[in-house]
Parts: structure tokens; sequence; C-alpha cells
């Protein structure tokens, strides 16, 4: 299916008015091969009639085109350094301060994508105490724009091969049951989470104000 150049500079700009991702000239390709199975499905034949069913503002195909454009890559203590610095230092300091001011301790999970990175914050806090139960000690919200990541991030339901990125043995025994999918998150983590839908070039002011707030590998995607 032919992309013009014209129709792509239109739907670069549509694009980042939907979500905020700037994508660059070069990347022609990337829209080609996530985008036509969209086009497919809405049994649209052109890129120009998917740029005007944007610019219409139909909400369906606006939200398959961010979910198609947008990277859901994600996985259990990605990274692993910046975790073993809230586990070390950055969430006893948080946790203290929280403690002091008798309220609970707020984290943010600002691209959450499919739930590992807050599931993952949720053991963190659980594996220094702080998921007893009665008044609660932490509260992690875990906002993403895409609909479909969030609802298989509160299924809470992992492939064996998610759980082996990132976990031990011990966490998996501990925080995970058995499940026909693979592995399902235990209650113990699932309650201290709420998931939400959120556009990060929306406004956020309604979710708070938080002690810690993660936002990684997202701003690599927009510009200044």
């Amino acid at each position: 299916m032919h992309l013009a150049p014209e129709t792509f500079d239109a739907l670069r700009r549509l694009i980042h008015s939907l979500c905020g991702v700037a994508l660059t000239p070069d990347k022609a390709y990337l829209v080609r091969h996530r985008l036509e199975p969209v086009m497919q499905t809405a049994g649209l034949t052109s890129y120009e009639d998917l740029a005007a069913g944007l610019s219409r503002g139909d909400p369906a195909l606006a939200a398959a085109v961010v979910a198609a454009i947008t990277t859901q890559e994600t996985s259990f203590f990605r990274d692993a350094h910046p975790f073993e610095a809230l586990r070390t230092r950055i969430l006893p300091e948080r946790q203290a301060q929280a403690a002091a001011a008798k309220r609970p301790l707020r984290l943010w999970s600002a691209a959450t994508a499919t739930g590992q990175e807050a599931y993952t914050l949720a053991m963190l806090v659980a594996e220094a105490g702080g998921d007893r139960s009665g008044a609660k000690a932490c509260e992690i919200v875990a906002t993403d724009i895409s609909a479909e990541a969030l609802e298989a991030a509160e299924k809470a339901e992992f492939a064996r091969r998610d759980v082996a990125r990132g976990l031990s043995a011990a966490q998996l025994a501990r925080f995970f049951d058995v499940c026909p999918a693979g592995y399902r998150v235990r209650p113990v983590l699932r309650r201290l989470i709420t998931f939400r839908q959120l556009n990060l070039v929306d406004p956020f002011e309604s979710l708070g104000t938080f002690d810690v707030v993660l936002c990684r590998n997202v701003l690599i995607y927009f510009d200044e």
C-alpha cells in the first residue's frame, strides 16, 4: 500500500496531536508496519482514508492507531539498577517521610503498559513490609494510554516467558499463583495498585501528588 510523503506528514501530525509521539521523517516504514493491520481491520483501502478518519475524530479509529503506534515493551524489574536504587535508598527515605506525615506512600507508574512495572513496585513495597493490611500504607497508581494494555494489566496473568524475565524463584513463589495462562499475581500485590487510562499529553493534576514517579522509556518518543 503506497504511503505518499504528504500523507505521511499528515499522519505524523495527527499522531502527535493524539498521543504526543513524535515520528521523525525516517519512520515511514514504522507507520506502514504498524498501521496497515489497523487499516485492514477498519476496512480502509488507503492511507488517505486513514488520515481522513483521524481528522474527522473517529474515536475507535484513533484508539486503534494509538494502540498500534505506541510501544508496549515492558518486563519485571526492567533494567535492574533503578529498582535496586529504589529498594536500597529511595523507597526507605520516602516511606519514612510518608509515615512521619501520617499518610500513604504514593507511587506513579506513568506508562505502565501491561503492568509489569507497577507490579514490580508493589513487590518492592511488599518486601519492605509496606503491604500490611488495615490502614493502607502505600498507593500505586498505574496509568497507560492503551485500554487494551490496561485490561491485560488488571487481569494480572502472565505467560511463563514473561515471569522468566527479571523475577527470582523466591519472588515467583511468594507473589504469584499458577494459572492456566501461566502465573497470576496474588491479591497482596493487586490490592496496592489502581489502574487508570491516561494520555500523558492531557492534564493529570487529578491524580494528586506522589513520592516517586516512574516515567521510563516514554519521553524518548516525545519532542520538546
